[in-house]
C-alpha cells in the first residue's frame, strides 16, 4: 500500500536501492526494527559475508513466523533473499505490508476508543506526568502525554518514567494513610493491598513489552493505571470530607505540599471551588456521603477487576516467555547437532583424503622399486648371455688349437719316430690318460667354481632384497647397490663344462 511504500522509503538504509532485487539484508532488518520496534533476535551486527547476511534475513523470517504470524514461512529463505530472488523478496515485502496495515488499523481503533493516547509505528515512547494543579479533590489529575520520536524509548528512559510513577504512587499512598488514621485494621489492610497492587502495576509496566503489539498493551495498562489513580482520588475525597473541616481542605493540602508552586490565578480558583464545595456539603451532606460510599464500592469492584486482569496478563506473559525459551533451546540444540554433524563430515573427508594420498605414495614407491629391480635383472641376464658367448668362442678356439698341436705332434712323431712306433704308441696312450685325468680335474674345478658363484650371487641377491625391504624410500642407495652388483657381474669369470659348448 501507499503507507508501506512511504515507510519503506523512510527506513531504507541505502537510498540507491531502486529495484526490487537490490533489497538486501540491511533493508529487511531496518523494516523489522522500524515497524515492530524490536531488535532482530540472534542478529550479527557486522556481517562479513553473504552467509552472515543470509543468517540475519533468516532470523527476521523466523521471528515473524514464530513470534507474530504463527504460520510457516518455509517458502521464503534467507539465501534466496540474499541472492536477489524477486519472488521471495516480493513475498517478504507483502508480509511487512500486511503487518504494517494491521498495526496501523489497530492503532487507529485504539486511539478512537480511548482518546487518551495515539500510536505511531515508529514511536512507542510514552511519557507520564502527574502533578497537582488544584487543592480540591476535583483538581487532582493524572494527565497522560506522549511524544513522537524517530527512535524507540530506551530501557533507561522507561526505567526513569517508572520510578517517577512509583514515587507519585508512594506519595498518594502515604497521604491516604494519614487521611485514614481512624479506620479499622481491616480497612488499612485493604488500603495497603491496593497500594501494593498499584506498585506491582508500575513494576509490571517496567518490563520489556512483547513483540508486535507492544503499543496496544501499553495503552491498556495506561488506562488501568489511570483507573487505579481514580480509585485513590475517590478514597482521598471520601476521608478528607470526613476528617477535615469544610473550610480547611486547601490549607491541609498546602501543608502536605509545602514546596509546590501554584499561580495566583489557580489559587483564587481553588479558593472559590472550596467555598462552593463547602456550601454544597452543608446543603446535602447526607446525600454526598451516600454517593461517596457508592463510589468506594465501585472503586473496590474496579480494583478486583484490575487485579484479575493483571494476573491473567502476567500468566499470559509467563507462558509466552516459557514458549520463547523453549524455542530458543530447541534452536540451540539443533545448531549444536548440526555443528557436530559438520565436524564429523569434515573429519571423515580429511581422513579419506589422507588415505588416498598415502596409498598413492606407496603405489608410486612400489612401482619405482619394481622398475629398478626389473632393469637390474634384465641387465644381469644380458651380461650373463654375453659372457657365455665369449666363453663358448674361447673354448672352441682352444680346442681347435689343441687339435692342431696334437696333429702336428703326431705327424712329427710319425716322421721322426717311425721306427719307434711301439714306444710312441705307449707314450701316446699314457698321454691320453693324462689328458683325461686333467680334463676330469678341470671339470670338477669348473663345477666347484659354478657352485661358489651361484651361492655368492644368491647371497648378494638376498642382501639386495633385504636392503630393498628395509629402505623403502632410499632409492639412491638401492641404485648404488645395483651399480655395484652390475660391475661385479661384468668382472665375473664364468666357467662351463665342455659339454655345454658342444
Amino acid at each position: 500500500g501507499a503507507g508501506f511504500e512511504a515507510e519503506l522509503e523512510e527506513v531504507l538504509l541505502h537510498p540507491h536501492v531502486k529495484r526490487l532485487s537490490e533489497c538486501g539484508a540491511d533493508v529487511f532488518v531496518c523494516l523489522y526494527e522500524s515497524i515492530l520496534g524490536e531488535k532482530v533476535p540472534d542478529f550479527i551486527a557486522t556481517p562479513r559475508s553473504q552467509e552472515d547476511d543470509a543468517h540475519n534475513v533468516q532470523a527476521v523470517i523466523d521471528s515473524l513466523a514464530l513470534d507474530y504470524l504463527q504460520v510457516s514461512l518455509s517458502h521464503i529463505t534467507g539465501e534466496n533473499i540474499v541472492k536477489g530472488e524477486k519472488e521471495s523478496i516480493r513475498n517478504l515485502l507483502e508480509i511487512f505490508d500486511g503487518l504494517l496495515e494491521y498495526l496501523t488499523e489497530e492503532a487507529s481503533e485504539s486511539s478512537s476508543q480511548n482518546g487518551v493516547f495515539r500510536i505511531e509505528m515508529k514511536s512507542s515512547c510514552f511519557c507520564f506526568f502527574f502533578r497537582y494543579e488544584n487543592s480540591t479533590i476535583d483538581s487532582l489529575e493524572d494527565p497522560l502525554s506522549h511524544r513522537t520520536t524517530k527512535e524507540n524509548l530506551s530501557k533507561q528512559e522507561l526505567h526513569q518514567v517508572s520510578q517517577k510513577l512509583s514515587r507519585r504512587l508512594n506519595e498518594l499512598d502515604s497521604m491516604l494513610k494519614r487521611a485514614l488514621g481512624g479506620r479499622t485494621r481491616e480497612e488499612v489492610t485493604d488500603e495497603d493491598n491496593l497500594s501494593q497492587h498499584s506498585d506491582s502495576v508500575m513494576d509490571y509496566r517496567r518490563r520489556k513489552a512483547e513483540r508486535g503489539h507492544i503499543s496496544f498493551r501499553m495503552g491498556k495498562k495506561i488506562l488501568l493505571i489511570k483507573c487505579s489513580f481514580q480509585e485513590f482520588i475517590a478514597y482521598i475525597f471520601l476521608y478528607l470530607v470526613v476528617k477535615v473541616r469544610d473550610d480547611d481542605l486547601l490549607v491541609k493540602l498546602l501543608e502536605e505540599f509545602p514546596h509546590l508552586h501554584i499561580s495566583q490565578h489557580t489559587m483564587n480558583k481553588m479558593w472559590r471551588q472550596q467555598l462552593a464545595q463547602t456550601e454544597q456539603l452543608k446543603a446535602a451532606s447526607g446525600r454526598a456521603r451516600l454517593k461517596l460510599q457508592n463510589e468506594v464500592q465501585q472503586a473496590l469492584k474496579k480494583h478486583e477487576l484490575l487485579v484479575a486482569i493483571i494476573k491473567k496478563d502476567r500468566d499470559h506473559n509467563k507462558r509466552l516467555q516459557e514458549l520463547k525459551q523453549r524455542i530458543y533451546r530447541q534452536k540451540w540444540t539443533q545448531s549444536k547437532v548440526r555443528e557436530k554433524r559438520q565436524q564429523v563430515v569434515r573429519a571423515r573427508k580429511y581422513y579419506e583424503d589422507y588415505r588416498v594420498q598415502l596409498r598413492a605414495k606407496m603405489m608410486r614407491a612400489r612401482t619405482r622399486e619394481e622398475r629398478i629391480f626389473k632393469n637390474l635383472f634384465e641387465e644381469g641376464l644380458e651380461i650373463q648371455k654375453q659372457r657365455l658367448k665369449d666363453l663358448r668362442a674361447y673354448a672352441q678356439e682352444r680346442r681347435a688349437e689343441q687339435r692342431r698341436e696334437h696333429q702336428n705332434e703326431l705327424e712329427s712323431m710319425e716322421n721322426y719316430y717311425r721306427d719307434q712306433f711301439s714306444m710312441l704308441a705307449e707314450a701316446l696312450s699314457q698321454e691320453r690318460q693324462e689328458i683325461q685325468t686333467r680334463e676330469k680335474a678341470q671339470a670338477q674345478m669348473l663345477q666347484k667354481t659354478k657352485r661358489e658363484l651361484r651361492s655368492r650371487m644368491e647371497k648378494e641377491i638376498q642382501q639386495l632384497q633385504t636392503a630393498i625391504m628395509q629402505n623403502d624410500d632410499e632409492t639412491f642407495f638401492q641404485e648404488l647397490e645395483a651399480d655395484r652388483l652390475r660391475s661385479r657381474l661384468q668382472m665375473a669369470s664364468f666357467q662351463y663344462n665342455k659339454s655345454g659348448f658342444s
